[in-house]
């Protein structure tokens, strides 16, 4: 396009002619026409896209699912990637991970992000809850208690399907799993 209008100014300069409009055709077949004396100046944006880079270890996460090697003005960075590409040495598939529909699955995955806050602390202040659903009736939910593992997504499920099973919904009570009612509502 900028190669085009170079191209007319040129002409006009070199006929000495004066010209009175432009028009510019887009690609979906629309036509517009400015009035030179409607112009105040054309520019032309000739930057590309930035590309994409996949995250590497370090990498500050955002609340907007971007993330970058430094802070980005105005956005809010929430946690820190710890490991990139999917476990599969813990077992862990892609094939785990649903939006929060719960059926459709991501788009891609590209690694594990640890987070900058507890997921208890809420408008600044950080509430008390217990990990665990402490009653009668605690039979364990499925998720792991190996130390080692970081699969907090598969584990949070596990526990998010007893609380339903078990008490008909997830929620804050100091009965019903509050830790994973912060994580995956207060805080998500």
């Amino acid at each position: 396009m900028k190669k085009i209008y170079t191209i007319i100014a040129a002409l006009a300069i070199a006929t000495g002619a004066t010209a009175q409009s432009f028009t510019v055709h887009t690609k979906d077949g629309k036509t517009v026409k400015y009035h030179c004396s409607d112009v105040d100046s054309i520019s032309f944006d000739n930057e590309k896209e930035p590309e994409v880079v996949a995250p590497r270890i370090g990498d500050i996460y955002y609340s907007d699912g971007t993330w970058s090697t430094k802070l980005k003005e105005g956005a809010t960075p929430i946690g820190i990637v710890f490991r990139v590409g999917i476990a599969s040495d813990m077992s862990d598939r892609e094939g785990f991970y649903t939006k929060k529909d719960g059926v459709t699955p991501f788009d891609e995955f590209h690694g594990y992000v640890v987070a900058l806050r507890d997921a208890t602390a809420k408008d600044d202040t950080n509430e008390g809850v217990w990990w665990s659903a402490f009653d009668s009736k605690f039979t364990g939910t499925g998720a792991s208690t190996n130390i080692a593992d970081f699969l907090g997504y598969t584990n949070t499920q596990s526990i998010v399907e007893t609380a339903i099973r078990d008490k008909g919904e997830l929620n804050g009570s100091t009965n019903n799993y509050p830790a994973t009612y912060y994580a995956t509502t207060v805080y998500e």
